[in-house]
């Protein structure tokens, strides 16, 4: 037993365990002194972490109507302007662009199929 500060759980237990051997308690008596025991010990902890848990919660809130508000401003938005071009908008990107996308794309597949058919006859 420590000097001045409370009384060690041991102690506790042992007056439960007697409690319950002399049948004079009920068990819910039993078990609103050991929450109360238990809140006295740990009130202080559980206080602290329940505020820290609020902060939390107004924080993750505060961050989900940011995120909503700017969803919204985005969903607002146009997404593809197009540009006029001689009285009409043009709206496909210019030709040697797409020439080039495909010509790089068949680049690529042959390299993969080169070095497939390396890997393969190289044994």
């Amino acid at each position: 037993m420590k000097t001045g500060e409370s009384i060690t759980p041991a102690v506790h237990l042992e007056f439960i365990q007697n409690q319950l051997d002399n049948g004079g308690t009920s068990a819910d008596e039993i078990e609103s002194y050991h929450r109360a025991l238990f809140l006295h010990h740990h009130a202080i902890e559980w206080e602290k972490h329940r505020q820290e848990a609020k902060v939390h919660e107004e924080r993750l809130a505060y961050l989900e109507g940011k995120l909503k508000e700017s969803q919204l401003a985005l969903s607002e938005r146009q997404k593809f302007i197009p540009v006029t071009v001689e009285g009409r908008e043009d709206v496909l990107p210019t030709q040697p662009w797409n020439a080039w996308d495909l010509f790089m794309f068949i680049v690529a597949i042959l390299g993969v199929a080169a070095l497939i058919g390396f890997g393969i006859f190289n044994i």
